[in-house]
């Protein structure tokens, strides 16, 4: 898979964190009202989770 042309060389925490923890990354790179402390991580099913290239 090719990197997306959007993703820049200081994005953390890394290439494919989209796909393996997106919970995680909207966390990281967004604010909004009542946003709470940490990232809620506990998915009951990712289809990415596991999946190496």
């Amino acid at each position: 898979m090719s990197p997306s042309p959007s993703d820049d060389a200081d994005d953390l925490p890394g290439r494919g964190y989209l796909a393996t923890n997106p919970a995680e990354l909207v966390w990281d790179y967004f604010n909004w009202p009542g946003k709470l402390s940490s990232p809620d991580l506990a998915y009951t099913w990712d289809q990415y989770n596991g999946i190496t290239s």
